[in-house]
């Protein structure tokens, strides 16, 4: 839950080992957190290439990245790779959605958000907000409104 430690441990790991992919995907993730967008898709980019056989949740971080720097196109692509491997992991599946959205692919969107909600019943805008996965910034409101364009309840709705 300290993103800013989180942040200062991930520079430093990245200072001490700059080839080591965990450490520049988890740099990514807090740099995602922290507003720093396109930083982390270099990040997540580079780690990706020095392990290409990684678990999806490096694509998972990558296609955050790329959606949280307004690269919806980049994002869907990398977001389809991880739904192809991992067909019903949660975040893909919540970023995806999201992406589509901003694309203005609506129907594709709804199609996603109720794949979500099969694998995950309790998914609500309300507890999405709470997992803060934008930080404080402009683009937490930007992603619940594309959820939301996608079928998600409103933040206001119950659990």
């Amino acid at each position: 839950g300290d993103f800013e430690a989180g942040m200062r441990a991930g520079e430093r790991a990245v200072e001490l080992s700059p080839s080591d992919p965990d450490s520049l995907m988890a740099l990514a993730k807090a740099q995602v957190r922290f507003g720093a967008y396109q930083e982390a898709v270099a990040n997540a980019e580079r780690a990706r290439r020095l392990h290409p056989m990684a678990p999806e949740y490096y694509a998972y971080v990558h296609g955050q990245a790329l959606y949280a720097a307004d690269r919806p196109a980049e994002a869907d692509a990398i977001l389809d790779e991880c739904l192809l491997r991992a067909p019903q992991e949660p975040n893909c599946l919540k970023i995806r959605a999201a992406v589509l959205a901003r694309l203005g692919r609506l129907d594709e969107a709804r199609g996603v958000m109720a794949q979500l909600v099969k694998i995950e019943p309790g998914f609500s805008l309300a507890a999405e907000r709470a997992t803060r996965r934008f930080g404080a910034f402009p683009l937490m409101e930007r992603y619940l409104a594309d959820l939301a364009a996608a079928g998600g309840r409103r933040p206001d709705a119950a659990s």
